[in-house]
């Protein structure tokens, strides 16, 4: 036998391989096309409330191809509006035997478990299709789920996280914000405080006026140990009252300031500032007092605080005050000065 003829043997040999190979794939297009319009058909008739007759379009679908996972959700989906829940429960499951990764029969499903109380089964559901349907970008639906898993268990963490971000990105602050805060709260109580920390945080940098997060977290700083930055916090809270007119709780936030940190200049001020606001001049000569005492002559609390006093009548000048006169008149001079030279350079 030649070569010529041996090859053209071996391909058609080939050839007669691949042929039900090819037949199949054509087979198995042929077959899901012909379901999916099976499934479209059902979809028609749910649309005008036929449900009988929907089932039956599905149940076709599903059974003329059963890689199809599709059909199955649907019948789920209608199964649970006849009130057919273990018809229901078992097409979702069934359409996730075939596809594990079907997000719309596992969210069905774990809605469908919390519905009939087993909630055991439905949280793993429902937090995971909440988690994939935000990865994918439908916030509505992740919302709705993340929802659903709260009303089973309303300090799950997870949830109220997602939640939280989706209230940031969908750009509804105040929500964000009170979300953040359950999120941080609930860590705190967990004694998980870097993460309570960081939800703080989210919840300042989302609004720097919410005195809630702005106090907690300085409670959280100080309580870890981090007394620098719970200066810093305690500051801005008694500031935030301050602001609001609230002096009383202004000063308390203040003095808590002060305690971390007796030598604070800034601190000092504050309280000598809400103190006279408050007609407490004693307490406020003796805050401006000691922040004079405490500040260096270059600081400008020193001559904040030789100002006040000099007003209130407790001195009659500091250095820092005296030089800040001074400097004062100097640079009125200098602007006299210009102010001659140029009219005078137009006059003549």
């Amino acid at each position: 036998m030649s070569a010529v003829i041996m090859r053209n043997l071996l391909i058609g040999f080939s050839l007669l391989m691949l042929a039900p190979s090819a037949t199949a794939a054509t087979a198995s297009t042929s077959l899901r096309d012909e379901a999916k319009g099976y499934r479209e058909e059902g979809l028609k008739s749910q649309r005008y409330g036929d449900l009988e007759e929907a089932v039956t379009w599905y149940q076709k679908a599903a059974h003329l191809d059963a890689a199809f996972a599709v059909p199955h959700n649907d019948l789920g989906v209608v199964y649970e509006r006849q009130g057919h829940a273990a018809l229901a429960l078992q097409s979702y499951e069934q359409a996730l035997t075939i596809d594990p990764n079907y997000l719309e029969a596992s969210a069905n499903l774990g809605s469908l478990y919390k519905r009939l109380g087993r909630f055991t089964y439905a949280l793993p559901r429902l937090t995971k299709a909440a988690v994939l349907f935000e990865q994918r970008g439908d916030l509505p639906t992740a919302q709705r789920l993340y929802q659903e898993v709260l009303e089973i268990r309303p300090d799950h963490l997870e949830a109220l996280s997602g939640l939280a971000g989706i209230f940031e990105r969908q750009g509804e602050r105040d929500q964000a914000v009170a979300m953040w805060l359950r999120v941080a709260m609930l860590y705190e109580q967990r004694a998980q405080f870097e993460a309570a920390k960081a939800a703080y945080e989210r919840a300042v940098a989302m609004d720097a006026t919410s005195v809630d997060a702005v106090t907690n977290l300085a409670s959280l700083y100080q309580r870890t140990g981090k007394r620098d930055l719970a200066v810093l916090y305690w500051l801005k809270a008694g500031e935030l009252h301050e602001r609001r007119g609230d002096l009383q709780t202004a000063r308390h936030y203040y003095e808590r300031a002060l305690k971390l940190n007796p030598n604070s200049a800034e601190t000092l001020a504050n309280l000598a500032v809400v103190s006279e606001q408050l007609g407490d001049r004693r307490q406020a000569v003796a805050y401006w007092t000691t922040c004079r005492q405490l500040s260096s002559p270059t600081d400008p609390w020193r001559l904040r605080a030789e100002e006040r006093l000099v007003e209130l009548g407790v001195i009659k000048a500091g250095s820092a005050y005296r030089r800040h006169v001074v400097e004062q008149e100097f640079q009125t001079n200098i602007q006299t000065g210009r102010q001659f030279h140029h009219v005078t350079q137009e006059r003549w």
